[in-house]
């Protein structure tokens, strides 16, 4: 009998007989009625779970994916961005940010060694940055910060939007977005949620999907938080982890889509942001 194999690194993570039978099950539809109920049942847990009144994303792709949402959905070109790096993937922020043409300013520790929280502190204190980065946990030293304290020093600077990478610490460390005034959560699925690679996951908060609104038309397509008034051919409607392309109703109006349908007898025009 051969061997059976144990993965024991950071991530990915073994992943459970009943975890794997499930991913077994036969393929269907992304407009298949018990998949879009799957779906918003995922989203609506995951928002309840880590205790958000905004937004999540489970989108096809990569943590690194979901870092990069994070950023385009809350800059733009020449806006002051604070990195906190702690490690590899810490620094990653730094290439990204530079290639979206962000000013970047970087604070580094000795590897294995956090940046200390009064040094965070100090620099908010002396620019107006939009965003400031942060690993809690970084894979490539196993560095883990101190969240809570940087969540609530970063508290006090209302323009400066909080982005936590929680690929190596979600679903395993203390993360809640609304409680500890994170602006947004990302991770993927392949670490302590136990699960294969390929979901990133994203939490946003309401205070960052204000900045995404205030953003108006993003240049990119598939990591946009919504497309709603964005000029689409299709009307498309913001409705909780569910967008709708209802071609026969007026964007925005609740009611008249509740109406259309009934008289459909379907909702299967409302596609998961998965699709995204």
């Amino acid at each position: 009998m051969n061997n059976k194999k144990l993965v024991m690194i950071p991530g990915p993570t073994p992943v459970t007989r009943s975890i794997q039978d499930q991913m077994g099950r036969e393929t269907v539809s992304f407009k298949d009625q018990d998949f879009i109920g799957d779906f918003k049942g995922v989203v609506k847990d995951l928002k309840e779970m880590w205790r958000t009144a905004g937004e999540c994303f489970v989108i096809a792709g990569t943590g690194t994916l979901a870092m990069e949402m994070a950023i385009a959905n809350t800059t733009k070109r020449g806006d002051q961005v604070l990195v906190v790096s702690h490690g590899y993937f810490g620094d990653r922020y730094i290439d990204m940010c530079r290639r979206r043409e962000l000013e970047v300013d970087v604070l580094s520790s000795e590897w294995g060694k956090i940046v200390p929280v009064e040094n965070i502190e100090k620099a908010l204190g002396e620019k107006d940055y939009r965003v400031v980065t942060i690993t809690h946990v970084d894979t490539s030293t196993g560095t883990k910060a101190p969240l809570e304290e940087i969540c609530k020093v970063a508290e006090r600077f209302e323009n400066t939007l909080l982005i936590v990478d929680g690929v190596c610490s979600t679903a395993g460390e203390r993360e809640f977005v609304d409680d500890m005034n994170i602006d947004i959560l990302l991770t993927g699925s392949q670490k302590a949620f136990g699960v294969s690679p390929g979901l990133a996951l994203l939490w946003a908060s309401e205070k960052a999907l204000e900045r995404r609104r205030s953003l108006g038309t993003r240049s990119g397509f598939h990591w946009r938080f919504q497309r709603s008034g964005e000029g689409s051919e299709r009307n498309v409607e913001n409705r909780g982890g569910v967008f709708c392309d209802c071609r026969n109703r007026n964007p925005g109006n609740g009611d008249g889509h509740r109406k259309y349908h009934e008289k459909r007898r379907s909702g299967s025009c409302c596609l998961p942001w998965i699709l995204w």
